[in-house]
């Protein structure tokens, strides 16, 4: 029986989400003896993976470099499911059609050209869900069958198609620990371990870590302060791990020595619309390259830290844990 040469994954999401639905394909793929092709590119980062990380051998069946996965998809012979996005498979990889999760039309993960907006105003924009720019909407890339499209890239991949290459759109979700295991097999290129290394240097010996997410799932950092005050003021050097400004701000006006050395301010955030919260730092427009720093930075901050607190919602918090767990040498 004929098989898939290649599952071509596009992670969407954040973080943790990225890297939940890549461990479940890295997965899939080793136990069904195919390669996967892991598309960061076009994730809400839009960084070439080959860029600042290396696998394990153990993982040589994962092509993570855009440039061998865009050759990849030049080469017209290749068959694709689902169908509907054989005639589009390239502007796919190259980014000219983008999948987004359009909360009003009930569907997951849908096609729409990059490159081609219609004007939204900031209210609408916030109703839509994740937008690709503050105050736009792209054009659907194309309608016939979209719902079974959006729905086929969103399933489990399955085997027993006969097609080359299996095209997934999809979101993670684990609780972090597995994201944690992932991860600490990943190995940082130079520009990401010489960036670590300066951050760490710029901060004193033996600090507290305080995560705070404070975007797409508001945690109470004034709450969080309250609780802790005694723990938080015996420290003489803090670092504040979060995606909002605002809460850098609160922890300096209370007097401690506060570091955050995220671009926070340059943010590019969908403004606070009718009480709901700005996006999340994974779907602005952040330059990708300084969203995936900051991002690395607060990690490797967090995981050397004397001690960390937070009252954060989502796994993302889940996920720090477990690696200062693993940090520890514990077993998870």
């Amino acid at each position: 029986m004929t098989k898939p040469k290649y599952l071509y994954l596009q992670p969407k999401g954040g973080f943790n989400d990225l890297l939940s639905v890549t461990g479940g394909c890295i997965g899939f793929c080793k136990n069904h003896n195919i390669a996967l092709l892991l598309d960061t590119f076009n994730s809400f980062y839009k960084i070439n993976f080959a860029d600042y990380f290396s696998l394990p051998k153990k993982f040589d069946h994962v092509i993570y470099d855009h440039r061998k996965i865009k050759a990849i998809s030049e080469d017209t012979s290749l068959s694709v499911w689902p169908p509907q996005l054989k005639p589009h498979f390239q502007d796919i990889v190259s980014g000219k059609i983008t999948f987004m999760n359009e909360k009003t039309g009930g569907l997951q993960w849908m096609p729409f050209l990059t490159d081609q907006y219609i004007e939204l105003s900031a209210e609408d924009a916030s109703k839509k869900g994740m937008g690709y720019k503050p105050n736009k909407w792209p054009i659907r890339a194309f309608n016939n069958d979209l719902k079974t499209v959006s729905k086929a890239v969103n399933l489990r991949p399955d085997i027993s198609r006969s097609e080359d290459i299996l095209v997934r759109v999809a979101c993670g979700g684990c609780d972090g620990k597995h994201s944690a295991i992932l991860y600490n097999s990943f190995e940082l290129k130079p520009v990401l371990v010489n960036h670590c290394k300066d951050l760490r240097a710029r901060l004193p010996e033996g600090y507290l870590a305080i995560q705070c997410r404070a975007t797409d799932l508001p945690s109470d950092h004034e709450g969080l302060y309250e609780e802790n005050k005694p723990l938080i003021h015996s420290y003489k050097s803090i670092y504040v791990a979060t995606d909002n400004i605002n809460v850098v701000k609160f922890f300096k006006d209370k007097g401690l020595n506060v570091f955050n050395f995220s671009q926070l301010e340059t943010l590019g955030h969908q403004p606070n619309v009718g009480g709901k919260p700005p996006l999340a730092l994974h779907s602005s427009d952040m330059d990708p390259d300084r969203k995936i720093k900051d991002l690395i930075g607060d990690i490797h901050l967090v995981r050397h830290a004397r001690e960390l607190i937070s009252n954060s919602r989502g796994s993302f918090i889940n996920f720090l844990r477990y690696l200062r767990k693993l940090d520890a040498g514990e077993s998870l």
